[in-house]
């Protein structure tokens, strides 16, 4: 069995749950989850939820919390993900994005496994679904070789404990929900369109 790590919050340890669990069972979707991109094996589950000391900032209170996956480097992952984030001016991620679509399509890759998402912050995210483990080093590889060169392209995601907000969850600073997207809206509508279409129509039936 193989295991991500679902965290509410940026700050949040998290806990395991099984890669074949449906993920709406854990979340409620007006908060600010996350999962991780890499995957967890068995030994590395027990070690994530082994018990240490911590302490409350503010309180000084002692309590007993899982230790959690720092310092497990030696994983993998079935996707290949780009991130693309601009903080002044959204619709530069959004361009690289697009771009990052149509290089995986001339290369071979089915639209159909390719995911696109708008992330309710400052940018928007690309995902291929594929068969193969990847460790973060052959992940970054074959990302970088696709969208190394592009502006907005955030080098972090291939941290071995790097985290991907959950579709259809809020951001905790914006209050928009994380949306998925087909390549028509990434490349015709504005973001102002885009965060109105869906994240608008996601907060309203929340």
């Amino acid at each position: 069995m193989m295991y991500q790590r679902l965290s509410e919050g940026l700050n949040s340890v998290g806990k395991l749950i099984p890669v074949t669990a449906n993920i709406s069972d854990f979340i409620k979707k007006d908060k600010d989850y996350y999962l991780s991109i890499y995957k967890y094996n068995e030994t590395q589950k027990k070690i994530a939820e082994e018990k240490v000391e911590g302490t409350n900032k503010k309180t000084g209170e002692v309590y007993k919390r899982d230790r959690g996956i720092e310092g497990i480097e030696d994983v993998v992952t079935n996707i290949i993900g780009f991130d693309f984030d601009n903080k002044d001016d959204i619709s530069k991620s959004q361009r690289d994005a697009a771009t990052t679509v149509e290089r995986l399509k001339s290369a071979g890759v089915s639209e159909d496994d390719i995911q696109i998402s708008f992330s309710g912050g400052k940018g928007f995210s690309v995902v291929v679904l594929h068969d193969k483990d990847l460790t973060p080093d052959q992940h970054r590889a074959i990302a970088e070789g696709v969208a190394g060169d592009l502006e907005t392209f955030d080098t972090t995601l291939y941290n071995a404990s790097r985290i991907f907000r959950v579709d259809g969850t809020r951001h905790n600073k914006t209050g928009l929900f994380k949306s998925p997207l087909t390549f028509d809206e990434l490349k015709t509508c504005t973001v102002a369109e885009i965060q109105d279409r869906k994240s608008t129509r996601l907060n309203s039936s929340h």
